[in-house]
């Protein structure tokens, strides 16, 4: 009897092992699948675009035109406080002007002395 015994326990440890075999080998085909699907999702997530080389014939008309934009932005903003600037300084001319002529008037009026 006890070498049955001792089959039952040897088939029941070798059952046991096959058992643990086909664990690892689920979880090792568990791990490749979820590999797999990673390095899908990188690839999906990142791709690749060609590159160009650079070319400064393309980008120098850019520049002056840029430039002459930048020029002609600055000419306007310029002349147009200059002319806030004038106008500000023509009125105190124009009051001045006008204040002279009043003045000059009542002299010829009221100061001057006929020679009759």
């Amino acid at each position: 009897m006890t070498s049955l015994d001792e089959r039952e326990k040897e088939l029941r440890r070798k059952e046991q092992e096959v058992e643990l075999l086909k664990q690892e080998l689920l979880l090792e085909k568990q791990a490749l699948e979820a590999e797999k699907r990673q390095m899908q999702i990188t690839q999906q997530e990142s791709p690749l675009y060609p590159t160009k080389k650079y070319n400064a014939q393309q980008i120098q008309p850019l520049g002056r035109k840029l430039v002459q934009v930048g020029k002609f932005v600055v000419f306007v903003v310029v002349g147009i406080a200059m002319m806030r600037a004038g106008l500000f300084l023509g009125i105190w001319i124009a009051r001045g002007a006008i204040a002279a002529l009043i003045a000059f008037v009542g002299y010829k009026i009221f100061l001057e002395e006929k020679g009759d």
